[in-house]
């Protein structure tokens, strides 16, 4: 005998059956199919970013930042490698971490050099 079922829990029943048989085919299909999107920060330009041991959480962005100001202080003769780095904070905001001291905003970074590379970075990127 079979229970008394009603019309919503008959269709969420035949929704989950429909979604289990589905499912496991969509994935035997697509299985090692390359995708034909991109992720918006490669259509915009922001191209591969290196993620280093050891450093912090951060986006795409906040990374792309951080090269791009290692690449603008390295022009001026200026290597931070190792002591510099950009972190995306639980508010979304970029933290920037210059010899494990951490600095909430670019004014508050003391060495001149440093806060101008961040500047231009972050113009260059807003471009």
């Amino acid at each position: 005998m079979l229970p008394n079922l009603t019309l919503t829990q008959i269709t969420a029943l035949s929704a989950l059956a429909t979604a289990l048989l589905l499912l496991p085919t969509w994935i035997v299909l697509n299985w090692g199919r390359k995708r034909k999107f991109k992720p918006a920060a490669v259509r915009h330009g922001v191209g591969e970013v290196r993620f280093e041991e050891g450093e912090r959480f951060a986006s795409i962005v906040s990374e792309q930042i951080e090269e791009r100001v290692k690449e603008i202080l390295s022009e001026q003769g200026i290597s931070l490698d190792g002591e510099i780095d950009f972190g995306t904070a639980y508010d979304g905001s970029l933290e920037i971490w210059i010899a494990e001291k951490s600095y909430p905003s670019v004014d508050k970074i003391p060495d001149e050099k440093i806060r101008s590379a961040v500047v231009k970075a972050v113009e260059e990127f807003n471009a």
